[in-house]
């Protein structure tokens, strides 16, 4: 054979295939292990064992269970392994690994060129070293004889340090025969102190019996060549899914057997198995089952030529498993809407609307929705971005497809057509009074059905609610109506009538700078005016509405009588006189759809001439805030 050079990252290697015979097995039942490391910063501490061929040999596999002290895995502190044969010099090796004259010098093997981990539930638990490999591909035999075997992986920094690793013991040869002589020691720079700078009895520096250390030897039983080996294709195209399994961390289900198809191409009587190391494959061993659950990782695959036998012969391919995750999108649990017209508890929903908010504005993202979790699987029946759901509640599927992977994610969203208010219509208002201010209430799900015309602004675009006032009997008042601390743009309009006959009094957008709405209007006795909240566009949430109202009558009478507007009738101006310097603070002038026309500060001034040129012929209504009240008065433009 020869030394076989990697250099793609899939290829196909042929391989003369040789019967695997348990030369040599020592159990590890003995809970003492031994340090046996080549550090880097030192000249190494060595172990070694006795063993004995009782024909010729051609070395296999040696196999040296173990641990290291310090971690799991040694990780990048490995730089490789060495193994050194040595005969059998009156129960001694006849040298040691300082004088580099080993029957056998295995040195600095290196991982995937004769040197595999030894993995037990994928954890680091020793060595496995295939002497033709590391001797560069030439077969080694050994005669019928005794010799000693010496093993140490090679690491950076101390043999004592973060990179040792120990040798476990042995009482037990399952297959060859039991040593004859005690396993041996050698700390060439006396790093533990015990003197062992030769060949030492292990037995003697540790106070109990150490007949052995834990080991296995395989044999090469032919070294007739294969003449022709199964020429898979090369190389090898990686297998991806996305990720579907059941780990806690992101995994793919891999059916390994769909690559059969590539693999074998036209060639025929030849065996695939999969194999999650190199050193599998080579033997045969411990082939993976399929469908096969793991994350992204290198798979091996043997190909055996089923018409051969001694030798039997094969070739190895190598690709990649990756697991494409599952994109990253918002499920959203749940969509509400308010009922249609027909309150029937269904209505259309714009599902598409939702889009944006589920892919996080990711372009690369497609969202599609169905009525079962086998369709939105399938990728099929999707629903359409307006859909009118079947019952209420009902549960939709979305599916978040990747543009790029293919790979998409599914979760369930829960459809609610929720019941209007029960203020949605005019003949439900309910009913408000003078002073009051309340919170809490919502326009969300009301249907805006038989909405009002326009009164000083549009009313008609979102949902709306009613309530009514009633004027006290005594006499007519200045009412103030707005929705100031609402949660959203709202609209506000107020009309006299009845339900079936409104009559516009004045309405209203935004007042005063905010996004909230104001009406002013003068009620008469014992009248009942009825207010409709909704919102700008289409905005809708919870609102406050707040309700004012000056007695007419009392104006001249009450605490404010030294406050004088004049002249009233006015044309280009007016003046408010404050002679008794009462804790004034704003003057607002609004006309009466509520719009703001003018606001002045008068806190502290004894009187102010406002400048109203700029009004139109027509009634206004002047709105004085104080530290302690507010009034509310007339102006007449002419």
């Amino acid at each position: 054979m020869k030394k076989i050079t990697f250099t793609l990252a899939a290829f196909a290697l042929a391989f003369t295939a040789f019967a695997q015979d348990v030369v040599i097995e020592r159990l590890t039942d003995n809970t003492t292990a031994l340090i046996t490391t080549n550090g880097s910063d030192d000249a190494g501490v060595f172990c070694a064992d006795f063993f004995t061929l009782e024909e010729d040999t051609t070395l296999g596999n040696f196999t040296f269970p173990g641990f290291y002290s310090s971690a799991v895995e040694i990780g990048d502190l490995l730089t490789g392994a060495d193994l050194y044969i040595y005969q059998d010099l009156n129960g001694s090796p006849n040298a040691n690994p300082t004088t580099a004259n080993a029957l056998v010098n295995l040195t600095s093997v290196q991982l995937g060129a004769g040197l595999e981990l030894r993995l037990v539930d994928n954890i680091e638990s020793g060595f496995i070293i295939n002497v033709t490999a590391a001797n560069g591909g030439s077969q080694i035999t050994l005669p019928a004889g005794d010799y000693w075997v010496a093993f140490a992986p090679a690491v950076v920094g101390g043999s004592a340090g973060a990179g040792r690793w120990n040798w476990n013991g042995s009482f037990t040869t399952q297959t060859g025969i039991f040593p004859a002589n005690e396993s041996l020691l050698i700390d060439s720079d006396n790093l533990f102190g015990a003197n062992a700078t030769d060949w030492t009895g292990i037995s003697s520096l540790i106070g109990v019996d150490f007949p052995s250390f834990a080991w296995t030897l395989t044999s090469e039983g032919t070294t007739t060549p294969c003449q022709s080996t199964p020429a898979i294709t090369n190389p090898i195209s990686d297998y991806v899914v996305c990720e579907t399994g059941s780990s806690t961390v992101p995994s793919g289900v891999f059916d390994l057997t769909s690559k059969d198809a590539e693999i074998l191409n036209t060639l025929v009587n030849v065996s695939l198995t999969y194999h999650l190391s190199l050193a599998d494959a080579e033997s045969g061993q411990s082939p993976i089952a399929s469908p096969f659950e793991t994350q992204s990782t290198t798979i091996w695959v043997r190909a055996t030529d089923d018409t051969t036998s001694n030798p039997v012969c094969y070739s190895v391919g190598v690709f990649d498993l990756i697991v494409e995750p599952i994109p990253d999108f918002f499920p959203i649990p749940e969509i509400t809407s308010a009922d249609d017209e027909v309150l029937d508890g269904f209505t259309e929903f714009d599902l598409n609307s939702y889009i944006p908010e589920i892919t996080l504005g990711n372009p690369d993202l497609t969202v599609t929705f169905h009525t079962t979790f086998d369709n939105a699987q399938n990728g099929v029946g999707n629903l359409g971005g307006l859909y009118t759901n079947l019952s209420n509640p009902q549960t939709i599927f979305a599916r978040v497809s990747d543009n790029i992977t293919a790979c998409y994610g599914i979760f369930a969203i829960d459809l609610f057509v929720m019941p209007p208010p029960p203020n949605n219509l005019c003949e439900n208002a309910f009913e408000l009074s003078c002073g009051m201010s309340v919170s809490g209430y919502e326009t969300s799900f009301a249907t805006n059905t038989n909405a009002p015309d326009a009164c000083g602004t549009a009313l008609d675009t979102a949902p709306g609610v009613w309530h009514t006032l009633t004027i006290p009997t005594d006499g007519d008042y200045n009412v103030s109506v707005d929705t100031f601390g609402s949660v959203f743009d709202t609209k506000l309009g107020v009309f006299s009538g009845n339900c079936n006959d409104l009559i516009c009094i004045g309405g209203n957008d935004d007042s005063g700078g905010t996004a909230q709405s104001k009406v002013l209007f003068t009620g008469a006795a014992a009248q009942t005016y009825y207010i409709y909240v909704t919102g700008f566009n289409t905005s809708s949430g919870v609102y406050d509405i707040n309700i004012a109202c000056e007695d007419v009558l009392d104006i001249t009478e009450n605490d404010f009588v030294d406050i004088n507007i004049y002249p009233n009738p006015a044309s280009d101006k007016v003046t408010i006189s404050n002679p008794g310097l009462l804790e004034l603070e704003t003057i607002s002038v609004y006309d009466l759809k509520g719009r703001l026309m003018i606001k002045n500060n008068i806190e502290g001034i004894e009187s102010i001439t406002i400048d109203t040129s700029i009004l139109q012929s027509a009634t206004y209504m002047i709105f004085i805030e104080s530290k302690y009240r507010n009034i509310i008065k007339r102006l007449l433009i002419e």
